[in-house]
Formats: C-alpha cells, structure tokens, sequence
C-alpha cells in the first residue's frame, strides 16, 4: 500500500486467515476468480488503518479484524454482482424478467432508460454507480478508489459527462445512418 512494506504480524496473519476466507467466498459467491484481489482489498485497508494508528494500536485480534474487513469487502462485491446481474440485461427478453405485473408504464420506461444508461458506461463509473445504487457511501467509494469523497465524486461526475456524450454521438450516428440507408 502506498510504496510502504507489510506490517510482518499482519502478512503472518493475513496468510493464516486467508484459507477461511477462500472458503467463505466459495459459499457465498459461489464462484472464486475475484477472491485474491477483495482478500488483498481487505488487507491492504488493514494495512492502512495500522499505518494511520501507529502499528496494532486498538486491534485486539488481528486474524479477526483482517477477517472482518475481508468480510466487509465480500459483503460490497456480493451486492454489487446482485446490482449487476440486475443491470445486465440489454435486451427485452431479460429486461421482461425484471418487470412485474404492477409495474407502471413509467416504471418500465425507467429501467429501460438505466439499463440502456448503464450500457454506455465505462467501468469504472459503472462501478461507482453500482456502488451507489446499493447504498454505499461517497467516503467507502473513495477508500477503494484510493481518492478523497470529492475525488470520487469527480470521478464519477466525468463518467456521467462522457455517457452523455456517448449517448449524443449514438443518437447522431443512428439519425445519420436512419437518413442513408432510406430508414432501414
């Protein structure tokens, strides 16, 4: 983290914890491929904290602060493969699952727009958009970017701009392509 080498108690014990935390991950998420890089999230966050408290200072156990944090980080990724599998879908067949019966027009007509919203996103605002969506905060946001609130903000504020001007040359190059090709 930052260039600074790894407390020692905290390697020995992030290689301790990290058998259960795999296993946790399997049960939970079902599949594995993302279980180093939030379990490295998890222990580099540790990292930080001691770094800003001066070494182990209010961290009774560490095995199980690193497994907190780890679990904390699991709990966001899971929400945010829920947002996804939501927001994934890019044509009306999928979109029609996610309708219900009580649904209003004006209902339906809004998660076709995100959907549609979400398709022009880069990564990286997507993810924050989907961070937000499942309720976490600016300041979470910006401790996993590695930025400040306002950083974040501005991260995702440029993303915003960027869709719009995805949308707008889309939108352009339809009318364009509708005008030559006669509407076909």
């Amino acid at each position: 983290p930052k260039g600074r080498p790894i407390d020692t108690a905290l390697r020995l014990g992030a290689e301790r914890v990290w058998p259960q935390a795999f296993r946790q991950v399997e049960g939970e998420i079902g599949e594995t491929s993302a279980a180093a890089e939030i379990y490295e999230s998890a222990v580099f966050a540790v990292s930080d904290v001691m770094h800003r408290n001066g070494g182990r200072s209010g961290i009774r156990d560490l095995d199980a602060y690193i497994y907190w944090a780890f679990s904390r980080k699991l709990t966001k990724h899971a929400l945010q493969l829920k947002a996804l599998v939501f927001f994934d879908a890019h044509d009306l067949g999928s979109l029609q699952g996610m309708l219900r019966p009580q649904d209003q027009p004006d209902d339906i007509e809004k998660k076709i727009l995100i959907t549609q919203l979400v398709s022009f996103m880069d990564a990286r605002t997507k993810w924050i958009f989907l961070a937000r969506v499942c309720r976490q905060s600016w300041a979470s946001i910006a401790v996993d970017l590695g930025t400040t609130i306002n950083g974040a903000q501005v991260m995702y504020n440029r993303g915003v701009r960027m869709v719009r001007e995805r949308i707008q040359k889309h939108a352009s190059w339809k009318r364009k392509h509708f005008i030559a090709t006669g509407g076909k």
